[in-house]
């Protein structure tokens, strides 16, 4: 049976610790080629408000190690904004009650079935959070003791001594 999921049901299931560990096996899975991950592809069709673009996109990647593959869409409209005098490509959140529409589905590997459907607004937030993290760990020197963060809202601030 498929679980229908809630950013609020992933928030409560998802920790940065545990999905730390995760990311960080995963990338080695994808180094041994025991994992998948292809690119991002957009496909793009006109919009019926000035200087907008309907925006599609989807990727998609799985670990065979979990067994599992997930698929994620989203569905946009960007428009061409100026802001401070600089032009810039704006979402517009027009997907009902003023919300943006990305979605994470998540396949079984071994049976094909469809475990799982998910917004991915949250899922989204800690993976960036978390390969950010990721990151600093592997590239920071090693005599820096403690670091700070800017734009991951997901991850506390990371601490070399007690993350290990």
């Amino acid at each position: 049976m498929t679980l229908i999921l809630s950013n609020d049901d992933i928030q409560k299931a998802l920790t940065v610790k545990e999905s730390l560990a995760v990311m960080e096996e995963s990338y080695r899975e994808q180094a041994a080629s025991r994992a998948v991950n292809r690119p991002t592809c957009h496909s793009y069709l006109p919009h019926s408000l000035p200087n907008s673009t309907y925006s599609f996109k989807s990727v998609d990647g799985g670990v065979g190690k979990y067994g599992v593959l997930a698929l994620r869409v989203t569905s946009d409209i960007v428009q061409e904004q100026t802001i401070n005098n600089t032009v810039r490509l704006e979402k517009i959140p027009l997907a009902g009650k003023g919300l943006f529409l990305g979605l994470v589905q998540l396949f079984s590997a071994q049976t094909g079935e469809l475990l799982a459907i998910m917004p991915d607004g949250f899922i989204q937030q800690t993976r960036v959070g978390v390969t950010s993290a990721l990151a600093m760990k592997f590239m920071a020197r090693k005599d820096i003791n403690r670091i700070g963060r800017a734009g991951a809202r997901a991850l506390p601030l990371y601490d070399r001594h007690t993350a290990d």
